[in-house]
């Protein structure tokens, strides 16, 4: 039976990127030795990001992070394990970056690259917005890509369930924020276990662990239930597709499919 193993990591990303690559390199060695096919990372996880690490992308160095992700290609490459990686990349119809995750396969190619396609707040002063859903099939499972504020539009996980998408990576960077827990640590949560019910599918969620982080990273199942990392800590969650053993389910994909 073909089977992926995914590991979702957390560490607190920064403005430095030489900093986050380590973290990146550690924890693709760990997940390599557990036997990961896959292994899934923030959003911005390798640059750190805008207005929050650094200040603008005015003289930003363009060039040191595509070294940075030339090594993290060869090193999945080494490893033979598949990334997501949180990034940010220039676009030739465009005056603003894309704020991105990079699929990168076990043999060390870009396999995909998803575009945030919701922006919030200051994000359409320095991004420009994505334009169109990304589903890369590994290991005979079906995977779809969602960057952050995008969890606030059901609609996108929809169009991911009616195309088949079984397991949802879905990249967090909601972090070093100024004060303690507040509704939006136990929101974002719980949008992450209705659409896991709701599209009966597996969402892995990875989220800078930086203080204050409202998502600790985990793995979320069709019946909602939660396999998690401990917050402002830096870790990993592993779990093993396909997993039959849930609770309750329900599913209410006609009427998905009617929407």
């Amino acid at each position: 039976m073909t089977t992926l193993r995914i590991a979702a990591c957390q560490y607190p990303v920064s403005g430095d990127m030489a900093a986050n690559l380590r973290y990146i390199f550690r924890f693709m060695l760990r997940a390599s030795d557990s036997g990961a096919d896959i292994i899934h990372f923030p959003e911005s996880a390798l640059p750190g990001l805008v207005h929050v690490d650094f200040p603008s992308f005015s003289g930003f160095d363009w060039s040191s992070l595509a070294r940075h992700t030339g090594r993290i290609l060869d090193y999945a490459a080494e490893l033979n394990i598949w990334v997501v990686l949180g990034s940010c990349r220039t676009v030739t119809d465009s005056d603003k970056p894309k704020n991105c995750l990079y699929i990168i396969s076990s043999t060390g190619a870009v396999a995909a690259t998803y575009d945030k396609r919701e922006l919030y707040g200051k994000e359409v002063e320095v991004f420009s917005p994505g334009e169109r859903p990304v589903i890369q099939t590994i290991n005979g499972i079906k995977c779809g890509f969602l960057v952050c504020f995008d969890s606030c539009f059901p609609a996108l996980y929809a169009s991911y369930r009616n195309n088949g998408v079984q397991l949802l990576f879905h990249s967090y960077y909601n972090a070093r924020n100024d004060g303690a827990a507040n509704s939006l640590d136990d929101l974002i949560l719980a949008q992450l276990r209705t659409r896991a019910a709701d599209h009966r599918m597996w969402i892995s969620a990875s989220n800078s662990s930086a203080r204050h982080s409202r998502l600790s990273t985990c793995i979320v199942r069709p019946d909602g239930s939660v396999v998690g990392t401990k917050k402002h800590v830096a870790g990993m969650v592993f779990h093993d597709l396909p997993d039959r053993n849930l609770g309750w389910t329900y599913d209410n994909h006609s009427y998905l499919l009617k929407e």
